[in-house]
């Protein structure tokens, strides 16, 4: 039986490890933790009743704040409610009737 020290495979699963360890560092270090009041975008639509589109263009004019992560967008509930409050209001019943 040969010598642990010297096995070339107990020695390549060690180099494994360490980097997966250093890897695993690294993560810890970067990745921020997102804040709780976040949602996904079907969430934000079902509380607003907003269509998919009015969402993305509201996203896009910068009227709702949003982040990425992981390829997601999420939003902030509080921050969403908030731009709605801030919107002026556009519905049909601001219109004047004609006689």
């Amino acid at each position: 039986m040969k010598p642990l020290k010297g096995n070339p495979t107990l020695r390549l699963l060690r180099l494994v490890l360490r980097r997966f360890n250093r890897l695993e560092l690294l993560i810890q270090n970067n990745s921020r933790p997102l804040p709780d009041d976040l949602i996904d975008t079907p969430a934000v639509r079902m509380l607003t009743r907003m269509s998919d589109r009015t969402l993305s263009r509201r996203r896009s004019d910068g009227t709702i704040p949003y982040v990425k992560h992981g390829g997601k967008i999420y939003y902030s509930r509080s921050r969403v409610l908030e731009a709605l409050r801030n919107e002026p209001n556009t519905t049909s019943t601001n219109k004047v009737k004609k006689s």
